[in-house]
Formats: structure tokens, C-alpha cells, sequence
């Protein structure tokens, strides 16, 4: 044979065997996945670890060489609005060129569409009530968002999501949302306190 004919052949053959191979389990029925909603339980379900000795709920404990110091101070509750929060959220955020819009309320219903947070069912459907707010940096870019969950009369949560590139390259924006997040809802205090040292 010319190899100016086989050549050809043996590429157009090499294209077909990897077409092939590409082709047939695209044609073969897709898997589909269903959902179970969160009030339904798997039917492998693995019992939750649990401490052999619970700690109180209002008590610290720090572990020093396997003997642990109990810290009797009671640990704040919040104590504080949707309203109040994401006003002072908005101020404070503007401050520093980020925008808040104001929160969508939702309640009833709508919470295992829109605030569905939680992988326990249980806490899932303690909850009451939702906002949520859209964050945007200085020019305008959508940053994520800011939600608050909890009963009807004040939130048990606080949570910041925010979306970036592979590139982060809206950082700068990320650290302000975070730090006037805790610095507004936690405290002011993370310098002189130095959580995790």
C-alpha cells in the first residue's frame, strides 16, 4: 500500500475506535437521581455519635491533658431583631462600599424552598422565620448574599454566603463581609480575645 493512502486510514480508524468509545455510554440510559424531601429518613441511616459524658449547655469546657477545666460563664444568648440586625448589617456594610438590599421576609411554606439550611429535619422544621439580603461590592458585582433564621422573634443563625472566582479576586470584599459580620452580630472584641490560639 502507498503510505500517503495508509496514513489517512489508519488515523480515520483511530478516530472512529475513540469516537466509539465516547459515543456508546452517551447513548445508554442516563442515571437519574431523586430526591427525598427532608422530612423523609434514608433508609441506611447511621446513628449520630453522642459524648458519653454531655457537656451543659451553658458551660465551656477546655481539654488540658486529658483531665478537663470547667469554666462556669454562661454563654450570651442573642438577643437581638431581623430588623434591628439587618439595618446595622446595611449601615456597617455600607460604610465600607458593600451594598445590602433590604431582606425578603419568608416564613410558612416558603422556608424549605428558600432557607433550607439544615441537613437535620428536625432543626429544619424548628425553624419560623428567614430574610434574606443580596450583598454587592463597590461596582456593583454580586457578592452573595446574607440570610438570618430562627423563631418569629429573633434569629438563631447567621449565615454569609459568598461566591468568588477560581481567582478570588473580590478577597478584599470577602474579608470586609466576614470581619463587619462578626464585628456587628458577634463582637468587637476577636484581637483581644484570640479565638483559636
Amino acid at each position: 500500500m502507498n503510505k500517503k493512502i495508509l496514513i489517512p486510514v489508519i488515523i480515520g480508524i483511530t478516530t472512529a475506535i475513540i469516537l466509539m468509545t465516547i459515543l456508546i455510554p452517551m447513548s445508554q440510559k442516563p442515571i437519574t437521581v431523586t430526591e427525598k424531601p427532608l422530612t423523609e429518613k434514608p433508609l441506611t441511616e447511621k446513628p449520630i455519635p453522642i459524648r458519653e459524658a454531655p457537656i451543659p449547655i451553658n458551660e465551656t469546657t477546655i481539654p488540658i491533658n486529658d483531665t478537663a477545666i470547667s469554666t462556669l460563664k454562661p454563654i450570651p444568648t442573642i438577643n437581638f431583631s431581623y430588623v434591628d440586625s439587618n439595618s446595622f448589617m446595611k449601615s456597617s456594610l455600607a460604610s465600607k462600599g458593600i451594598s445590602m438590599s433590604n431582606p425578603i421576609k419568608i416564613s410558612g411554606g416558603s422556608l424549605a424552598k428558600f432557607c433550607a439550611f439544615y441537613s437535620n429535619a428536625e432543626k429544619q422544621n424548628s425553624l419560623e422565620y428567614c430574610t434574606s439580603t443580596e450583598l454587592k461590592d463597590s461596582n456593583g458585582k454580586f457578592l452573595g448574599n446574607f440570610h438570618m433564621l430562627g423563631s418569629m422573634d429573633s434569629p438563631d443563625a447567621v449565615l454569609g454566603v459568598i461566591q468568588t472566582d477560581p481567582f478570588m479576586t473580590s478577597l478584599d470584599s470577602i474579608k470586609t463581609t466576614y470581619q463587619t459580620m462578626v464585628e456587628s452580630l458577634v463582637c468587637n472584641c476577636w484581637q483581644d480575645q484570640k479565638p483559636g490560639y
